[in-house]
This record gives C-alpha cells, sequence and structure tokens, in this order.
C-alpha cells in the first residue's frame, strides 16, 4: 500500500475513535505533520497533498470542538459554576429587579453567582433552606432581617421564569456544565501530573 493510503487509512481510523479517545488530535496531527513531510521528500504528489490538507482540516475542527479551559474555569468547585453568571431581568416585576441586585451582591460574596443561577433547586421553601445555610456558614453575617424572605421569593420567581418554563432548555444547559466540568477535571488532572494530552511531559514555565 502507497504511503499516502496508509496515512488515510490511520486518518479515518482515528476519527471514528475520536469519541473514546483525548489523544485524537495530537495523534492526528501526527499524520498530518507525516504526510507533509512526505510531501516535500518524495515531491509533488496529488494524493499527499490532499491527504495533508484533510489531515490539518480535521485538526481544525477537531481543536474547534474541544472546550477551552481558562484559568477562571479551573477555580470552578462545582458544574454550575461554569454556567451564566447574570440573568436578564429586564422583563421582571421592578420589586425583582431590586431584590436582583441585593442577590448579585450577597451571593457572590462566598462563591460564584453563577452557582446559584444554575442550581437546580426551584421552589421558595428550598431556596429558603438553601439561604439558611449559607448564612450559617457565614456564621449568620449574611443577611439581614427580612432579606432571606425577598431572595427566596426572587429565586422562586426566577426558577418559574427560566426553568420550569423550559425545563428541556435548562436540562440541556445543565448536561452541558456536567460537561464542561468533567473537562476542567481533566485539564486539573493533566497539569497534576504534569503531562499533555498526548503522554509527553508538560514543562512548567
Amino acid at each position: 500500500m502507497k504511503p499516502w493510503k496508509r496515512l488515510l487509512a490511520v486518518i479515518a481510523s482515528e476519527a471514528k475513535q475520536s469519541v473514546m479517545t483525548d489523544c485524537f488530535v495530537p495523534r492526528l496531527r501526527t499524520c498530518a505533520v507525516r504526510a507533509f513531510s512526505i510531501k516535500i521528500r518524495k515531491g509533488p504528489s496529488l494524493g499527499l497533498a490532499l491527504l495533508a490538507m484533510t489531515a490539518f482540516m480535521f485538526v481544525e475542527v477537531a481543536e474547534a470542538k474541544e472546550p477551552q479551559i481558562s484559568e477562571q474555569d479551573l477555580l470552578a468547585l462545582l458544574s454550575y459554576d461554569l454556567g451564566p453568571a447574570t440573568i436578564d431581568v429586564s422583563a421582571y416585576p421592578p420589586h425583582y429587579k431590586e431584590t436582583y441586585n441585593l442577590f448579585m451582591q450577597k451571593c457572590s460574596l462566598c462563591h460564584t453567582p453563577a452557582r446559584a443561577i444554575n442550581f437546580p433547586t426551584v421552589t421558595r421553601e428550598d431556596w429558603t433552606r438553601f439561604l439558611m445555610t449559607m448564612h450559617g456558614r457565614a456564621k449568620g453575617t449574611l443577611l439581614e432581617t427580612g432579606e432571606a424572605q425577598r431572595l427566596a421569593e426572587f429565586l422562586a420567581y426566577d426558577s418559574a421564569q427560566r426553568k420550569l418554563k423550559d425545563p428541556e432548555a435548562f436540562a440541556r444547559l445543565q448536561e452541558q456544565l456536567d460537561q464542561r466540568f468533567e473537562a476542567v477535571k481533566q485539564e486539573r488532572s493533566r497539569r497534576a501530573g504534569g503531562k499533555n494530552n498526548d503522554g509527553s511531559v508538560h514543562q512548567k514555565e
């Protein structure tokens, strides 16, 4: 079998297994470099040229689909921390708009407000318990008198608007956050182990 046909077979095999291996992009990049190298050494060849171009295109698409993990993402303790950190309250009643400002103030003291925004809790009773737990962890210094009730009512109303009206969309968001959190954990593990995704040693600066 000609070299370019062998490399094409490797690329096809890698593409089929891409969902089962974290090494797909690095290994495919190696195939592309090998194809390009053979093209240069052996002279012009339509087959090799097309192979190299195809391989690099596969790499570009695969890398675009890989989640981009930021330094901020690596600080996430829960999957909810990776979701939206603000709420569009432009259509909310005026008193809930005011409470939203209180929410952003209080619920960003100990963690990102994204945690509460993307948390699956929906009822006022459950939000009240959640808030009182946070208040207790802050040794009773988080909330003033009446603020827990205001915040619980706002969070229940917001949950009804964003979660209960379109549960399928909220479920998709939860799935996306879970997947992203898995990628974050993998990146943490990679850094802790000093290894790159292709298994090579990670050089710390």
